[in-house]
């Protein structure tokens, strides 16, 4: 019986300092070339922890942080000062949202982004039901720029860079829950690529 005892206990205790190894201990992923003549974009991973309650970094194929890396001066910078959740936005079709963590959508030279930074719905940590930001940056790392605030839900964006705009898809939470889900209506907005402004909501009256 003490022997079995033993055992539990020190399976109890690898399991826990296994946990505290793998915590905040995140990698890096494959770099992604978003500039042929200077830049990589390299990906910080969130790591897989057994028994996490952090689903969205664990399932939901999210980047931790980019890296972005000058080949030519041979210097990198973190693209957002803490880690949040980070993915390419691909386009408005979940056909392309199965390709989040591929290569970036390189348009009108502006790479856009999908981020989630706040408990938007109060449930005590960042998940699917919380507002995404959109943001933008060049190919090269540079000019990172919130282009929404966060009071709605971006769900998707597609650009028609020859016309030199994009239709963006967001949700408002109509219902007042503190949740983005299916009872949501949503609407589209232009976005100017070359003033980056706003056009006029699109949606059933």
């Amino acid at each position: 019986m003490k022997h079995i005892l033993l055992l539990i206990f020190l399976s109890v205790s690898i399991l826990t300092q296994a946990q505290r190894n793998y915590k905040n201990e995140n990698s890096l992923g494959s770099p992604i070339l978003t500039d042929s003549t200077s830049t990589l974009f390299i990906p910080v991973l969130y790591n897989e922890q057994l028994l996490s309650s952090n689903k969205l970094a664990v399932w939901g194929g999210y980047y931790a942080n980019l890296i972005v890396y000058n080949f030519v001066t041979d210097t990198s910078k973190k693209l957002f000062e803490d880690d949040t959740f980070v993915q390419f936005a691909r386009g408005d079709d979940s056909n392309a949202k199965m390709y989040h963590q591929s290569m970036p959508l390189v348009q009108a030279n502006r790479i856009f982004l999908l981020v989630k930074q706040t408990d938007t719905n109060g449930s005590g940590r960042i998940d699917e039901q919380d507002a995404s930001v959109l943001y933008t940056i060049s190919p090269t790392g540079e000019n990172l720029q919130a282009l929404s605030t966060g009071k709605d839900h971006v769900m998707g964006i597609q650009v028609y860079a020859h016309a030199h705009f994009a239709l963006v898809r967001l949700q408002r939470d109509s219902n007042r829950d503190g949740v983005f889900n299916h009872k949501d209506q949503y609407y589209y907005r232009k976005l100017d690529l070359k003033k980056l402004q706003w056009g006029r909501e699109i949606k059933l009256e």
